[in-house]
């Protein structure tokens, strides 16, 4: 009893259940903001569009309208390279150099060049943009004047003929350069009634005059649901300032802001953050968050991919990672039609109904909230993070109550008090891994007390330490399903949910558990046949135990297991996945609602189930240690599966739960395997050794 009262302190308790209960109401306000943002866009390039047509000689409108009625919501505009305006017949190049040189050596034959070449109009580091309309010349001098300065561009009539000349910096660059938005691409998306989502770039050194013609350009246009600038920077942003003194940036924001124009912001191809563009961040967070994450799967893997693996990765996107811009390219090649229209068609069309059966409907983005869990909530959940270390720490080390009580006062006042003044990330993030790391081995300690309680009782019957082992796992589960509930609390904030912040420590989150798993372990079972409840003792004996082959050669195996579990463990380059695996986890995908994690499922989950039967079997201790360390993982994924903040909270209750029934019937199996095992060994055991 004395001991019971050293691990169990209420005061703790209770402040761990405030804890819990601040969690819960932040939880509940959390998934509101998450079940409003259940509309997504299924946009496609212009200019793939445009190739598309090109290749299989259609009608870029008439193509449109038939990617509109097989699902896609959103045409996207970028500006256009003067390679593809030549194409389209709109303008023709002539170099200045060129001009002048053909006019020297008597080969220019056309009398208006001549004459501008002779009046000193045509200049040699120039380009001569020939435009076939008026309007268009109009448009496109304009755009490059914004976007370069009126020192290099000019606009001049050459006989009958519009023509544009620019001075560019890098002139080798001059069939890739972005010649700016036009009219006419824009107006496609009205007249196809689809929505408009379109990328400008940033202008050299941009001012007051170039966000205004921009705003121009694009106002009123009501269809306009989004804007991803292209390039590496925000537009307006200047790279001779500081961040904090950018007004031009800013002040594009706050117009996008006033028209409810949503902020696209591009997933990496690790699918971790963004696209690197410079103030990207603080544009967003000075939109206060009226953003929408973008996936696209990038041209270099889209060649590697056939069409199904393609049409799968778009629902996973949109389900589990919070993405609300589905910015779809174009395959180069054919794949299973017989042209490249119909090969798009099935694309887009297939995408949009395995969105749609996930649950979202297709239309204008829906974007979440800008929610930040109050003060007085993360204060409470990080008290009871705090409390929830004293109390782990007691269940290891026999520490008195005021002590505990002593050290929770310590703690909360580094860690909790600050959070009631003023939110700040980093405390958050500690709160966060704290929580993740300490309440698996705390649902573990308590299984271990049930473990204690009946270590003098009878073995019992075999189903009844089967019933036994399974529910002492879900209890498991349960316990660290509430750490999490504390972990998505704290994180409960649009940074996360955007992935703006991120959830730091996710490799210690995977070995901090197993480590103070095997500390509980040794604090109450000795594995060298000493005396139970004696960590001190037990510490010495096993530093005292001689070195073997054997110990070395387990020690170097369990190395090799934490390796790989950190090598398979986040965003970072790692393990690569064998093919079986990817059919399997395929496999598993469909077989469930969300797929559930391969460690919890096959390794954690099934071992928790067995270190229970083994200890009401009276199996050896090493057996029940190994068990112990393995079921472990299990519990501890269950809770690291919630820093992935951009997916949905219920989806990441829902793949803890589809991971542990099956993982127990597992161990259900496991248990009946080495019973049989065990039978066995008794019946023919004796024969074998004589």
């Amino acid at each position: 009893m004395v001991l019971l009262k050293e691990r169990y302190n209420w005061c703790i308790l209770l402040l761990i259940g405030l804890g819990l209960l601040a969690s819960f109401w932040v939880v509940r306000e959390r998934i509101q903001v998450e079940d409003k943002a259940q509309q997504v866009e299924i946009a496609l390039e212009f200019h793939d569009l445009e190739d598309l047509a090109y290749q299989d000689g259609k009608n870029t409108d008439e193509l449109l309208i038939q990617f509109k009625n097989a699902g896609m919501t959103t045409l996207v505009v970028e500006e256009a390279s003067l390679e593809r305006l030549i194409r389209r017949g709109w303008a023709n190049l002539h170099r200045g150099g060129e001009l002048i040189a053909d006019e020297k050596a008597g080969l220019l034959t056309d009398s208006a060049w001549k004459d501008a070449v002779q009046s000193g109009k045509i200049r040699p580091e120039w380009f001569y943009l020939v435009v076939s309309r008026e309007d268009i010349a109009k448009e496109l001098s304009e755009n490059v004047e914004y976007r370069l300065g009126k020192d290099r561009v000019e606009l001049l009539q050459i006989g009958s003929r519009s023509v544009v000349g620019v001075r560019l910096w890098t002139p080798e660059k001059i069939m890739e350069f972005p010649m700016g938005l036009f009219k006419e691409d824009l107006d496609r998306a009205d007249k196809a009634g689809v929505l408009l989502i379109v990328r400008p770039v940033n202008a050299i050194n941009p001012t007051p005059e170039y966000n205004h013609f921009l705003i121009q350009k694009l106002d009123n246009r009501e269809n306009l649901t989004g804007i991803i600038p292209a390039g590496v920077e925000m537009i307006g942003y200047r790279n001779d300032r500081p961040m904090n003194d950018q007004p031009e940036m800013f002040a594009f924001g706050e117009w996008l802001k006033s028209k409810e124009i949503n902020l696209g912001m591009v997933e990496r191809s690790d699918q971790l953050q963004f696209i690197d563009q410079a103030g990207l961040m603080p544009l967003a967070a000075a939109m206060d968050y009226r953003a929408a994450r973008a996936y696209t799967i990038y041209k270099e893997e889209l060649k590697k991919l056939t069409l199904p693996v393609a049409i799968a990765r778009w629902p996973l996107a949109v389900k589990e990672r919070n993405i609300k811009i589905n910015l779809i390219r174009k395959f180069e090649k054919l794949q299973g039609a017989n042209t490249l229209t119909e090969t798009h068609e099935n694309y887009i069309r297939s995408v949009a109904a395995g969105i749609q059966k996930e649950g979202f409907t297709l239309g204008r983005a829906h974007i979440m909230t800008s929610y930040h869990a109050p003060n007085w909530a993360l204060a409470l959940m990080m008290s009871g993070v705090v409390a929830g270390g004293v109390f782990l720490l007691s269940q290891i080390l026999r520490i008195t109550g005021k002590f505990q009580i002593a050290l929770w006062g310590m703690g909360a006042l580094v860690f909790a008090v600050p959070l009631f003044i003023k939110d700040m990330t980093l405390i958050r993030q500690v709160g966060a891994l704290g929580a993740a790391c300490l309440f698996p081995p705390i649902a573990l300690s308590l299984v271990m007390d049930y473990w204690q309680k009946k270590a003098k009782e009878a073995v019992g019957s075999l189903p009844g330490r089967i019933v036994q082992a399974v529910l002492l796992l879900f209890i498991a589960g349960f316990i660290s399903l509430l750490g999490a509930s504390l972990m998505a609390g704290l994180l409960s904030d649009i940074r996360f949910f955007m992935e703006m912040e991120l959830f730091r420590g996710v490799k210690l989150s995977f070995v901090l558990p197993i480590v103070l798993s095997i500390l509980l372990y040794v604090s109450r079972f000795s594995l060298t046949g000493g005396k139970d409840d004696d960590l001190i003792g037990e510490c010495k004996r096993i530093l005292q135990t001689p070195t073997t082959i054997q110990f070395l050669l387990i020690g170097f195996v369990g190395l090799i297991g934490v390796y790989i579990l950190l090598g398979r463990s986040g965003h970072t380059a790692g393990f690569g996945v064998p093919g079986w695996e990817i059919k399997l986890r395929s496999f598993l995908e469909g077989a469930f609602f969300t797929r559930p994690r391969s460690k919890e499922l096959f390794i954690g989950h099934p071992a928790l189930v067995l270190a229970t039967y083994f200890w009401l079997s009276r199996s050896p201790r090493w057996l029940q240690f190994g068990a112990t360390v393995a079921g472990s993982i299990g519990i501890a994924s269950m809770v690291e599966t919630f820093a992935h903040v951009r997916s949905p909270l219920i989806l990441s209750v829902v793949r803890g739960i589809d991971g542990i029934w099956p993982g127990a019937l597992l161990g259900v199996l496991g248990i009946l395997i080495f019973h049989l095992l065990y039978l066995g060994w008794k019946r023919w055991g004796e024969s074998f050794r004589g």
